[in-house]
């Protein structure tokens, strides 16, 4: 030691339960039991399952060749983007149909259509 009068129970240092450092020992409180089979991980139950609508509007853009067009809410001013795999054989500009959404890599898609009336 350079120089140091101090020993090796002067160097030492406590940690209590909050992480805090303290240089004599604190008291240590007699840990609570827990009961695992009390503690519940999941997903709260719903109540009512609720069953969404489907939306409705109007093809306002399609072309086959490409495989993909833009369907209009009929409700607002939302144009939602549609892939042919997720559209029904001989959909075409103006239909009006129904449809669901899901959030794809760009933004929410419209999937699930259905052809409401020509």
């Amino acid at each position: 030691m350079s120089g140091g009068s101090r020993s090796f129970e002067d160097m030492l240092a406590y940690v209590d339960e909050n992480g805090v450092l303290h240089t004599t020992p604190q008291d240590v409180k007699p840990k609570e039991e827990i009961d695992a089979s009390q503690i519940e991980i999941s997903v709260p139950r719903q109540s009512e399952i609720e069953e969404e609508e489907p939306m409705s509007g109007r093809v306002e853009y399609f072309t086959a060749s490409k495989g993909y067009g833009f369907i209009k809410d009929a409700a607002g001013s939302e144009k939602y983007f549609f892939h042919i795999t997720n559209a029904p054989a001989g959909i075409a500009e103006g239909d009006r149909v129904t449809f669901e959404l899901e959030r794809g890599t760009r933004g929410m898609n419209a999937v699930r259509i259905v052809i409401s009336n020509k």
